[in-house]
């Protein structure tokens, strides 16, 4: 019963219920479910509810989610103060001025709990890989922070990432130059010989 009480929570919260940031909260952080969430899920035939907020040095945020086959994506700015985190969404489906807290290394939002993720792993630059070996042409960089930059031979892009087992999230903010509003998105599977796939290309780290 508890869980189930936790995923109706989670479906109600995603719903819509300078200076450098602090080094802490820059990143990209989870929701987090327990074993249990992730059992009554299964066997209610649901997905399991997904929830992420990626934090910018420049005092901007994205939140994407989907719960229930309901997806939001909201960004805006925040402000920092102590254990305090103000939310500021430029989109109106989200609550004013909402404030988050930020403790023992956890964002408690709406009674949810959100952990923080090691990108560390794919931090770098990849380039793409054919037949013929590396095109150091087209290249992907990914840093710490969660973000990533795209360069082509005729196309560039940026946008935010989060690494998710064997899956890559990415989330596209701005494709050749133009900003996208956060509904460009795509999960990409990691091999475990470190392969980045996307589409039938094939990425790997330098």
């Amino acid at each position: 019963m508890e869980a189930i009480t936790y995923l109706a929570a989670l479906s109600m919260a995603l719903s819509g219920s300078g200076s450098t940031a602090n080094a802490e909260l820059v990143g990209t952080w989870r929701v987090q479910l327990s074993p249990e969430v992730r059992e009554t899920a299964k066997k209610m035939g649901m997905p399991e509810p997904q929830a992420q907020f990626i934090f910018n040095a420049d005092k901007t945020f994205a939140f994407t989610s989907s719960a229930g086959g309901n997806s939001k994506n909201s960004n805006g700015t925040y402000e920092l103060s102590d254990h305090a985190i103000k939310l500021l969404a430029l989109n109106n489906d989200w609550p004013s001025d909402q404030v988050v807290e930020l403790r023992d290394h956890a964002l408690n939002v709406n009674g949810l709990r959100y952990v923080k993720q090691d990108a560390t792993s794919i931090a770098g630059l990849w380039t793409l890989r054919t037949d013929s070996g590396e095109d150091r042409s087209i290249k992907i960089q990914f840093d710490k922070e969660g973000n990533f930059s795209f360069t082509g031979q005729f196309a560039t892009s940026k946008g935010h990432y989060t690494l998710d087992g064997d899956s890559v999230n990415l989330v596209w903010t701005e494709i050749d130059g133009e900003k996208v509003d956060g509904n460009v998105h795509k999960t990409v599977p990691l091999t475990p010989d470190g392969v980045l796939k996307i589409d039938t290309f094939r990425y790997m780290k330098q």
